[in-house]
């Protein structure tokens, strides 16, 4: 048996920090700390998040899931959003079928009396199945990703083929040469989007401040930031953002993506999510080859807002990728 509360970040107490953060290094095999909680739910724009956790008999916690609120600009309208995620379940309790299901319809009834208008998430596979089959989550779209290889060896696995690494690289740099000169003449930016989020200075302190999140700025107002991670063995690179004078542009995107080459040296490049922009940098990857299937989901809170329904419903009114969730 277990019983379901929901509670703001700044209500827990220390103990449950310590369960909340014990479970969530439990299920993930993680070593995150109690401090690096408490910063990263407090930091929100509200200065705090909401949390559903269950409780067994001994009042211990065994599962949560948590909203995350963002401000969105919704056609020029302020909302206020909630990213769905922080979600685990120990590993004594997961014969609970519905123990998940459970806590996701306590967060968005407790939610939707705070004036969060959509609750969003990019579940995984299990749980995707779960919140669209029990409690109506809509699928707007499969993000997509893209890439840009850069070592051919590397990525095939093969040293046989670092030959084929010496007359591509300095290929590549010279159509990166000529794509930077392209965005520099040639300036692009960003389709408008129906739905975005609100890009501010605030924001950007709170989603890009962890360590590990790579800043380049450049003299001509070139911003971006990354990820570095070894996935599988390669060496590679997650773009987050890329930002000229406050907004994407090609131009920003192609010295991003130089930087990242000359420094960090990567097997390869990618951008997941939604990319509103003409660009000459990555090529769309074909579904069969996507790591892992990526389900933007949404559940609309507010029931006086239906006519969003055929807005969020729509993916090429979102612009959403990294950005927009803390995965990688």
């Amino acid at each position: 048996m277990y019983t379901i509360t929901v509670i703001k970040s700044t209500d827990l107490t220390q103990t449950d920090w310590e369960d909340i953060v014990f479970g969530f290094n439990e299920s993930f095999n993680l070593k995150k700390s109690v401090n690096e909680f408490k910063a990263y739910y407090t930091s929100s724009c509200l200065g705090y998040s909401y949390h559903a956790i269950a409780r067994n008999n001994e009042n211990r916690i065994i599962a949560q899931t948590t909203l995350f609120p963002y401000w969105y600009i919704v056609q020029g309208e302020r909302m206020l959003f909630g990213l769905s995620g922080g979600t685990y379940v120990r590993k004594a309790y997961r014969t609970e079928a519905f123990l998940y299901v459970d806590m996701l319809n306590e967060l968005m009834d407790e939610c939707k009396k705070f004036d969060i208008k959509i609750l969003y998430g990019v579940p995984n596979k299990n749980s995707f199945m779960l919140a669209v089959k029990f409690i109506g989550s809509k699928h707007v779209a499969d993000l997509p990703y893209y890439v840009l290889p850069v070592s051919i060896s590397n990525l095939a696995g093969k040293s046989l083929l670092k030959s084929i690494d010496i007359f591509y690289f300095p290929l590549l740099r010279f159509y990166l040469f000529l794509a930077k000169f392209v965005s520099s003449t040639k300036p692009i930016v960003s389709e408008y989007t129906k739905i975005k989020i609100e890009y501010s200075d605030n924001f950007e302190k709170q989603r890009f401040k962890k360590k590990n999140i790579n800043c380049f700025r450049d003299s001509k107002e070139n911003i971006g930031y990354y990820r570095i991670m070894e996935e599988k063995g390669l060496r590679t690179a997650y773009i987050l953002d890329f930002r000229n004078n406050g907004s994407r542009t090609n131009k920003a995107l192609t010295s991003l993506v130089n930087h990242i080459i000359q420094t960090d040296k990567p097997d390869i490049i990618m951008f997941i999510g939604t990319l509103n922009i003409k660009q000459y940098v990555f090529f769309k990857l074909p579904k069969k080859f996507e790591p892992q299937q990526l389900p933007l989901t949404y559940n609309l809170l507010d029931e006086k807002h239906t006519d969003l329904i055929h807005i969020l419903s729509d993916s090429t009114n979102w612009d959403f990728g990294l950005l927009n969730f803390d995965a990688r």
